[in-house]
């Protein structure tokens, strides 16, 4: 695992797309999850309101290797013949492969993302709620 992200891992690729969902809503994007292009499935395709800034996600809660890099690249080369041809692409994950590294150099419009999760404490207050 790299020196800058070693906090903890979610436990699953669900528990990280819901975490995908939040961000993409809270930094103004649209986005469909589970979108196709052609006979591939893409984990999220996110853009701008106005149409612009396309982004292919492809996400992992674990290491993506060099394997989920060029399947991203794969997607955002037919998503670019198909939809977009200046969309972008982004792998998220908790950490990456030197193999995923140095597929990700070949594209200057493919970048590697991590994820971090940050979890805080507070006194729980009872709720309304009954069990």
């Amino acid at each position: 695992m790299s020196e800058y992200n070693r906090g903890p891992e979610l436990a699953s690729d669900e528990g990280l797309r819901e975490a995908v969902r939040h961000m993409l809503m809270r930094d103004g994007y649209e986005f469909n999850e589970h979108a196709a292009v052609r006979d591939y499935r893409i984990d999220f395709v996110a853009w701008k309101p106005d149409g612009t800034d396309h982004v292919v996600i492809t996400l992992t809660a674990g290491t993506a290797d060099l394997a989920m890099v060029g399947r991203n690249l794969a997607l955002l080369g037919r998503y670019r013949e198909e939809q977009s041809p200046n969309a972008r692409a982004w792998v998220i994950a908790k950490d990456f492969t030197s193999g995923a590294w140095d597929a990700a150099k070949a594209c200057p419009d493919l970048t590697l993302k991590w994820y971090q999760v940050s979890v805080s404490i507070v006194d729980a207050q009872r709720s309304t709620v009954e069990a």
